[in-house]
């Protein structure tokens, strides 16, 4: 293979796309944050059942890339975690680990592998989207003068087809419902950053007394996304979007939400919550109500796996860890009710009106509350 004496020159920099003086190995932003991400998620319909999410990022300011499968089959539940070191020339190339994620066809059809590996899990899928994808508001909000988040964000709905295997059991998965999530730019906390008082305490106002929820739900006729990020004192808007997108395209711009409340449902007798009710107002003046029900739950790892690194940190050449856990022992459960920083990433049963669907509700709640 030909390589490059000029430095950072690499395969993409051959086609037409540049929009900078850079080659596409420098982002224009020469922040330690800027990242390039996806992620998407795979589910059945039926309670407690299976679910699966999967995801992977590169951060070429700091020459490290990471990915994650995580998911459940019945009350097993597995968390798996890759990091590599990022040949910036090469961030085309989506695999870190076992994981590897290839364009089929832009904007409509992507495929993932995860091969062999230590964990006993592999898959051979296909994501193809039932509706056109969702291009969010620029994502943009500043502290006290800092940055927090400045990114691009795009959501889509489809199905999925192809094998999972798990300790060498087949599951065929033929038309499963799921989504994509696509975003790059600055977000969150310098990776790496030895002084964490600042950030901490944006990240608190942020998330630990907000109300936020990430969601796709479907119906037969139409794909719900929603991204929101509240004060839960002041009210505020930290993050504010969604919209309703028809799987027939009907030639006119979703009305994106642009107002949003929820009601949590009664505590039951173990003292977790199973059902919300949520309305978005969007910039038409319409309202949308959908009453949740919980039947299934994954616990995603973001921030806060076992060496307690975020995403973006560097952990060495071909890095991987992983853990299994029985959802259904109450040792293994309390493993994740003690670690508030994971999302809830719950398979909900959707009731607008007298019509059904399904999705997955992605909350930061404490599993005391929702899980």
């Amino acid at each position: 293979m030909y390589d490059s004496y000029s430095g950072l020159f690499g395969p993409a920099d051959e086609y037409f796309n540049h929009q900078t003086t850079e080659p596409f190995a420098s982002p224009v932003n020469s922040d330690p944050r800027f990242q390039d991400r996806c992620y998407f998620n795979l589910h059945t319909t039926e309670p407690d059942s299976f679910q699966l999410a999967f995801g992977m990022g590169n951060y070429p300011n700091l020459a490290v890339k990471d990915a994650y499968v995580i998911g459940r089959h019945g009350a097993a539940h597995f968390n798996i975690l890759f990091s590599d070191d990022l040949d910036k020339r090469y961030r085309h190339e989506l695999a870190v680990g076992a994981l590897e994620i290839r364009v089929v066809e832009p904007m409509r059809r992507l495929a993932a592998t995860l091969t062999d590996n230590p964990y006993g899990v592999t898959f051979e899928l296909e994501f193809t989207a039932r509706a056109e994808l969702l291009m969010h508001k620029m994502l943009d909000k500043r502290f006290d003068g800092f940055e927090y988040l400045h990114q691009s964000h795009m959501t889509q709905g489809g199905t999925w087809r192809g094998e999972v295997r798990i300790d060498g059991q087949a599951i065929e998965i033929a038309n499963y419902l799921g989504a994509r999530d696509r975003s790059w730019g600055v977000r969150g906390n310098p990776p790496g950053s030895t002084d964490h008082a600042h950030f901490d305490a944006l990240g608190r106002r942020l998330l630990g007394q907000s109300r936020y929820i990430w969601a796709d739900f479907h119906f037969p006729d139409r794909v719900v996304h929603a991204c929101c990020i509240t004060d839960g004192e002041t009210g505020e808007h930290f993050i504010m979007d969604g919209a309703v997108v028809p799987t027939e395209p009907d030639g006119r711009p979703p009305a994106h939400f642009v107002d949003w409340d929820w009601e949590l449902g009664a505590k039951g007798e173990d003292g977790l919550r199973s059902e919300v009710a949520l309305r978005f107002h969007d910039s038409h003046g319409g309202i949308h109500d959908y009453a949740l029900r919980k039947i299934g739950n994954t616990f995603l790892m973001p921030h806060g796996w076992d060496d307690e690194k975020d995403d973006g940190n560097y952990r060495g050449p071909g890095y991987h860890h992983g853990f299994r856990k029985n959802l259904s022992d109450p040792a293994d459960l309390a493993y994740f009710k003690d670690r508030p920083t994971y999302y809830h990433h719950t398979l909900v049963e959707v009731r607008e009106g007298e019509e059904v669907g399904y999705g997955i509700f992605e909350s930061f709640i404490h599993m005391t509350d929702l899980c």
